[in-house]
């Protein structure tokens, strides 16, 4: 026991889900105690655990559990002065002397030492998942086949709980566009195109317009085109084409008094392949647009993936399917956005709004929808889901590999074992 680092947070979990021996339960001064009921954990300030119930010398007490290393650390973090305390009936430490400590009115509080009564095989499982190094995931030694059967109901709360995530953020977006959830898409829309080394311009780029002006420009796709490449600092006049688009922003800009907040020289194109260069991403918008501005209503009325496909293919025009850059022509190649590319915009864009949208309508057939998009796109290709596929996991479609990445960045990376689905079946015994 001594070569195990316990911390508090163990021994609130082992505490919370009675992971040790509980029968013949005696306290220093000789009291008999039987737990009812163990309490609520408190995530805020104040005791641990609120409403426990338990006997001592067959009396029923209801009140609170304070948790510690040690007696000691009642007075170190001075309790004894919070009146707060004065609810608590138990002290629970994880090694030391079953000692009493006073409350601030005085009264003793009893206190219960349980360091030798976790279960064995919870203590080992949980010296194994902090003290591994150097493994894809801290449970990999300990993962059987029990763990691997019950993976697709653990994997609906780990989507659930990423998709809770991005909705947040989401929601945060549409406070800053004042609820309009037309502009709330597109503005997504422009930063997952941006993602990840120019997200940050194409958020500012999308802030400097709104649907009206982007509705006044969409008359042409060369219009379109002048109008996003002039907001976004990058138009030079160094050709034919590069001149028209120009001259038509330059009227634009001074007819609605246009103030740009992209720079140039801000923008990144280095360390990137030529396909995803902001101009490319660009104009790619600017076909997307051209072909659909109502893309909000669109995608809240699709419910296949083929329909999705349908949407989001598009053609830039002549003019970039030859060039990355402004006047630098070069050999001819489609532009066009991917079929890869699209299924990463479902996941990253699609999936995570509907959730959003599902939430804020409290509608459950969008979430349901965004569901079954995932269930329907083919796994992404990674080394994260390649580690898990190395230990056995089944990721055939989306909506196992983001729940993987869930687990991998939330829980595994973090060693927030403790609060993961997987290490409680292990720390609760149930190993084989």
């Amino acid at each position: 026991m001594d070569s195990i680092k316990i911390s508090e947070d163990f021994i609130q979990f082992v505490w919370k889900f009675g992971l040790f021996r509980k029968e013949e339960l005696l306290l220093g001064d000789g009291q008999k105690i039987q737990i009812v009921h163990v309490g609520k954990q408190n995530q805020d300030g104040g005791p641990d655990f609120f409403d426990a119930k338990i006997y001592f010398n067959d009396i029923l007490w209801i009140g609170n559990v304070e948790i510690h290393h040690n007696w000691k650390q009642w007075y170190q973090h001075k309790h004894q002065l919070d009146a707060n305390y004065n609810t608590v009936i138990l002290h629970v430490c994880y090694y030391g002397e079953q000692k009493s400590v006073k409350l601030q009115n005085g009264r003793d509080l009893p206190c219960l030492v349980i360091g030798d009564l976790i279960f064995k095989q919870t203590l080992q499982s949980y010296n194994t998942l902090q003290n591994t190094k150097a493994v894809f995931i801290p449970c990999q030694a300990l993962l059987g086949p029990r763990q691997l059967e019950r993976m697709d109901l653990y994997m609906e709360s780990w989507i659930i709980e990423r998709l809770l995530r991005k909705a947040s953020d989401i929601e945060k977006e549409l406070d800053y566009l004042h609820g309009d959830l037309e502009m709330l898409f597109i503005t997504l829309l422009f930063q997952y195109f941006g993602a990840p080394k120019n997200k940050d311009n194409f958020t500012l780029l999308v802030r400097s317009i709104n649907l009206r002006l982007l509705h006044h420009q969409a008359c042409s796709l060369r219009q379109l085109e002048s109008f996003l490449f002039g907001m976004a600092d990058l138009l030079e006049a160094k050709d034919t084409y590069s001149k028209r688009l120009e001259q038509e922003f330059s009227f634009v800009k001074v007819k609605y008094d246009l103030k740009p907040l992209c720079k140039r020289q801000h923008w990144n194109f280095t360390g990137m392949r030529p396909p995803s260069f902001p101009s490319i991403r660009l104009a790619q918008l600017a076909a997307l647009l051209f072909k659909n501005l109502h893309l909000f209503s669109s995608i809240l009325e699709i419910e296949q993936l083929k329909d999705l496909h349908h949407l989001f293919r598009i053609e830039v025009s002549a003019y970039w399917q030859k060039h990355y850059f402004f006047a630098q022509e070069a050999n001819w190649c489609t532009k066009n956005i991917s079929y890869p590319f699209i299924n990463s915009l479902v996941i990253n864009v699609v999936v995570p709004f509907l959730f959003f949208y599902a939430k804020y309508l409290d509608e459950e057939k969008y979430f349901l929808r965004a569901l079954d998009l995932l269930r329907e796109i083919k796994s992404e290709e990674n080394s994260v889901i390649r580690g898990f596929r190395k230990l056995n996991f089944t990721v055939e479609n989306a909506l196992q590999s983001q729940a993987l990445l869930q687990l991998k960045r939330a829980y595994c990376e973090k060693k927030n074992c403790l609060n993961c689905r997987i290490a409680f079946s292990m720390l609760s015994g149930d190993i084989t």
